[in-house]
């Protein structure tokens, strides 16, 4: 036995279309709340990567004007010291001049190196000619025979006197030539070589 379809109500068409609504609102609800939240998060990203760029584009820059100011004060600093140099020089020189003076005068058998080594730089000494300072004269004549004898191949040796030389250096001639072994002489030597490199570095 088959049983009767339901009876149409104007009922039953109107629940229908109220889920049909319903459903359709929800969808598009959702739909819109999602483009609302891509768009969001659409704008989120954009806007941090327009920060992050400018982020690194400050400190770029920030880089580059601080490398460009270091530059400039090793410049700066190059420029100084080469302008100081050789006002300095003279003065230090000066200062060298008296420490060594004083130390000859505190220490007189120092002049017995000052000779001892001059005459060991020599290739011919069979005859030798020192020159020093007076008040060196008695300290030197003491020992003369003593240096000559450790030094070796000197058959003689003259030790003169002139206030020419400044005191704890000396001047020692042979035929072939002289040194010159005074405190004035190795101070322009450092002098020479101070204003050479002053030179080399400009």
């Amino acid at each position: 036995m088959t049983s009767s379809p339901e009876p149409f109500t104007f009922d039953r068409l109107s629940s229908a279309a109220t889920r049909a609504a319903v459903d359709r609102g929800e969808r598009e609800r959702v739909l819109v709340e999602q483009a609302h939240a891509d768009g969001y998060a659409e704008g989120y990203a954009a806007g941090r990567a327009d920060a992050e760029a400018e982020l690194r584009a400050r400190i770029e820059q920030a880089a580059a004007a601080l490398a460009a100011a270091t530059a400039e004060l090793a410049r700066a600093r190059d420029r100084a010291a080469q302008a100081l140099e050789p006002r300095a020089v003279e003065p230090a020189l000066r200062i060298a001049e008296k420490v060594v003076a004083g130390t000859v005068t505190a220490e007189p058998r120092r002049i017995l190196d000052v000779v001892a080594g001059a005459l060991q730089r020599l290739a011919e000494r069979s005859r030798v000619t020192v020159v020093i300072n007076p008040d060196d004269l008695a300290t030197v004549r003491a020992q003369a025979d003593a240096i000559a004898a450790r030094i070796g191949g000197i058959e003689q040796l003259e030790v003169q006197a002139d206030s020419g030389v400044g005191r704890g250096g000396a001047i020692v001639r042979t035929s072939d030539g002289e040194i010159d072994a005074t405190v004035e002489s190795k101070l322009e030597r450092v002098r020479e070589l101070l204003a050479g490199d002053d030179r080399q570095g400009r």
